[in-house]
């Protein structure tokens, strides 16, 4: 007899077999992911970036025009209701030359140019029927408002006005309404 052995070990290459196939698919899934991981992190930063520039677009944005406002800038284009000053520095007022039967608000409904006060849409005034303001305003936003009381006979519901800052390029809509 010699002491080869003849057969009777198969069953070890099927063992081997069944510890290196999982050991193998686990390193080259575990390649695969260390490899594409920088990708998936790019990928991931550039979605995050895209969500974070719609939402500042989003919230930045014009508020789309509207019946009110298309009528706002055409009556800016045809009226011409600022008086020029002469000083270099913006007057402020306290009241108005004509004022309107009842009690109205006046609001800043669109700022072109930036605004050298810092008046904004949303900024409102109101003003009594003797001309008081409820807190000061420029020069030229108070003209433009005088006119169009003066204009409309005290009756201006609803109605807006441009004033023309004296720094050119710049124009402030006011839309007088009732009191809130």
């Amino acid at each position: 007899m010699s002491g080869e052995h003849k057969g009777g070990y198969d069953w070890m290459a099927g063992l081997g077999m069944m510890i290196a196939a999982p050991v193998v698919l686990l390193a080259g899934a575990v390649v695969v992911v260390v490899l594409s991981a920088p990708i998936i992190m790019v990928l991931s930063v550039i979605a995050f970036a895209t969500v974070i520039l719609f939402a500042g677009t989003v919230l930045t944005r014009e508020t789309p025009s509207t019946d009110t406002t298309e009528r706002e800038e055409a009556m800016c284009e045809s009226a011409d209701l600022f008086v020029a000053l002469e000083s270099e520095n913006i007057a402020m007022v306290e009241s108005l030359i004509d004022a309107p039967k009842t009690p109205v608000s006046a609001t800043i409904t669109k700022v072109v140019g930036p605004c050298p006060l810092g008046l904004m849409p949303g900024n409102n005034w109101t003003i009594d029927p003797d001309g008081k303001l409820s807190r000061p305003m420029c020069r030229p936003g108070a003209t433009a408002l005088s006119a169009l009381f003066r204009m409309a006979n005290g009756d201006v519901m609803d109605r807006p006005v441009c004033c023309e800052c004296e720094i050119a390029g710049r124009e402030v809509t006011f839309t007088v309404r009732e009191p809130v």
